[in-house]
């Protein structure tokens, strides 16, 4: 009996999720609503924070990405196999993902030379206020010259250099500060 406990608590589990996820009416799962925009009430607005992800893959440089469906939308591209954009709604927060071609220039793939040469690369202008090496990553997080927040993970993956940057208002820091581990924990 003690072993079918745990079975059961989570078939339960799962038919309150399955049922809840069916019920919804929209991406949001609130009903009425089909844009951040059109929510009545900062209750309903929180509950549409906890957004719902679908991964995008890239098949040439083999990653792959988790995005909020509800908060970011893919946008289409030219350079599909190279660069995915992600848009929020009104256009001013994004998620970007591609091959980091600018560090091409030092031919180098050792991880620990890419991070240093993007802290001091000055044609970017942003303040840093986050600094880290890894084995085989780094990240950077700050402000850019044009007001805008940015989280960026740059991975070292079969010889490419492949980085993920999310750009944010400082109006919307609360909702995409909570998105960034989500998002980055599956880029790797």
């Amino acid at each position: 009996m003690k072993k079918q406990i745990p079975y059961l608590l989570l078939f339960i589990f799962f038919s309150l999720l399955t049922t809840n996820c069916i019920g919804n009416s929209n991406k949001y799962g609130l009903e009425g609503a089909n844009s951040l925009d059109e929510l009545d009430s900062q209750s309903d607005y929180d509950a549409a924070i906890v957004p719902q992800y679908e991964s995008y893959c890239n098949k040439r440089y083999n990653y792959c990405i988790s995005y909020p469906v509800a908060i970011l939308e893919p946008q289409e591209s030219e350079e599909e196999d190279v660069r995915q954009v992600f848009l929020s709604a009104n256009k001013e927060n994004s998620l970007c993902v591609y091959r980091d071609s600018f560090l091409d220039e030092s031919k180098s793939l050792d991880i620990e030379e890419a991070y240093l040469s993007d802290i001091e690369n000055e044609s970017l202008k942003r303040e840093l206020n986050k600094r880290v090496l890894y084995k085989n990553h780094y990240i950077l997080s700050g402000k850019l010259h044009n007001g805008r927040l940015f989280y960026k993970k740059t991975i070292l993956r079969d010889y490419e250099f492949i980085t993920a940057i999310l750009t944010y208002r400082e109006e919307s820091k609360t909702q995409y500060e909570a998105l960034i581990g989500p998002i980055f924990s599956t880029f790797n």
